[in-house]
C-alpha cells in the first residue's frame, strides 16, 4: 500500500528492523555495493522497509542455494 512503507536510517534499521542480527559494517557494505536500494538526504542514508524486506529475502535464497550445493557435494 503506497505511503505505508516505513523509512529507516542506518542506525534505526539496525535497531528496529534487524534488532541486532547484523552489524553496522555489513549493512553499510550492502548499501555501498548497491545491494540495497537507498536514498541520501545530506549525509543520511535512508532505507525503505520494502527494500530491506527484499534484500533479506534474497539473502535467504542465497543461503538455501549454498546449503543445497553443499548437500549435493557431500553425496
Amino acid at each position: 500500500m503506497p505511503g505505508t512503507d516505513r523509512k529507516f536510517t542506518i542506525k534505526t534499521a539496525l535497531r528496529d528492523y534487524f534488532q541486532g542480527t547484523i552489524g553496522e559494517t555489513r549493512l553499510r557494505e550492502a548499501v555501498r555495493a548497491g545491494e540495497i536500494p537507498h536514498s541520501r538526504i545530506g549525509a543520511r542514508i535512508i532505507l525503505r522497509e520494502a527494500a530491506l524486506d527484499d534484500w533479506m529475502a534474497e539473502q535467504e535464497k542465497l543461503s538455501v542455494a549454498k546449503n543445497e550445493r553443499r548437500l549435493r557435494i557431500a553425496r
